[in-house]
């Protein structure tokens, strides 16, 4: 597998804060708020935010020709079994979604270098860093969505997605997903393939609505996925076993979003996968003892077949996957 190494090299400026997304937050007399809407593309008139524009002014000035789309735009979000959960190979392959853990603090990217990725494509973000439970909710909400229109608001009520997800009904877990709900909305990207094509023009990651009920428990939301961004859904999107992913940590989380999308892994160097998940370990030897720990624990899963590890002297992993 090849990683680009440009990408590398930026991967330590991508935790540097670099600008603060700005919030817009508009109240009605029906107790209703919007967050920002989407940027519909190079031509819209209707730029929602200022990480939205920036983003998309570096992508002009990045890209030397026109872009051209790599296919027609979908009509509805594609169907697939109700135990697994869709995600394009583009998000499994980088680190757009990290294994940071909750408490670490979260950087601002504005989207002037891509995301630290695979070789194939560029992934540029702009708005603030993203995790795995970001990427357990975005996927959930995707999940609702599956079959519908590109015009149907997909609702829920805060207890009903907290239940799905696991993360307790408590007051901080209501604030949690309040808080992971506007980092899906405010947050903005766009992916830029090898030979100039382009996919998604400044797209958002959820277009979000709330309703304010009286009771936090009661709590309505709306979601819908950005048109721009449905095109990533194409026949060899990553399936994720549900079940598997709500039992692993952070960095096992990443590794099986990772090696799902691969049928037969290649081995790869533990500094390649330190920087290719977005790790914020202090030193390379740490990350080495976490991603054994999580190996380990993908292996006691039924995910890795036993015996995947790291080999020395090479430093690199090598995992076999259950069939």
């Amino acid at each position: 597998m090849q990683v680009n190494e440009r990408r590398l090299q930026v991967s330590e400026r991508q935790h540097v804060d670099k600008l603060q997304v700005s919030e817009r937050q508009i109240s009605t007399s029906e107790g209703c708020w919007y967050l920002p809407v989407a940027m519909k593309s190079k031509t819209s008139s209707n730029l929602s935010t200022d990480a939205a524009t920036r983003l998309q002014q570096l992508l002009e000035a990045r890209v030397k020709r026109p872009l051209l789309k790599s296919a027609p735009e979908p009509k509805q979000m594609p169907l697939w079994p109700s135990s697994r959960r869709a995600v394009p190979n583009e998000f499994a392959r980088s680190a757009l979604f990290t294994c940071a853990g909750q408490r670490e603090p979260r950087a601002k990217l504005d989207g002037s270098e891509p995301i630290v990725s695979t070789a194939g494509f560029e992934l540029y973000y702009s708005g603030e860093e993203l995790r795995q439970d970001d990427l357990d909710l975005w996927l959930q909400v995707v999940d609702m969505a599956q079959g519908s229109d590109l015009v149907h608001q997909v609702e829920f009520t805060a207890s009903t997605m907290l239940t799905l997800l696991g993360w307790g009904l408590g007051e901080a877990s209501y604030q949690r997903l309040r808080d992971t709900m506007k980092r899906l909305n405010r947050g903005h990207i766009a992916i830029i393939y090898d030979g100039g094509q382009e996919d998604t023009g400044g797209a958002m990651l959820l277009k979000v609505k709330s309703w304010r009920g009286k009771e936090t428990r009661g709590q309505k939301w709306w979601a819908l996925i950005d048109r721009e961004l449905v095109s990533v859904f194409r026949p060899d999107m990553t399936l994720l076993d549900w079940e598997t992913r709500r039992q692993l940590g952070p960095l096992a989380k990443w590794l099986h979003t990772f090696y799902s999308s691969h049928r037969e892994p290649h081995p790869i160097k533990v500094e390649t996968l330190y920087r290719l998940c977005g790790s914020k370990a202090s030193a390379l030897r740490t990350f080495r003892a976490a991603l054994k720990d999580a190996v380990t624990a993908l292996v006691d899963i039924g995910f890795l077949v036993p015996g995947s590890g790291i080999e020395r002297p090479s430093d690199h992993l090598v995992v076999r996957r259950v069939r």
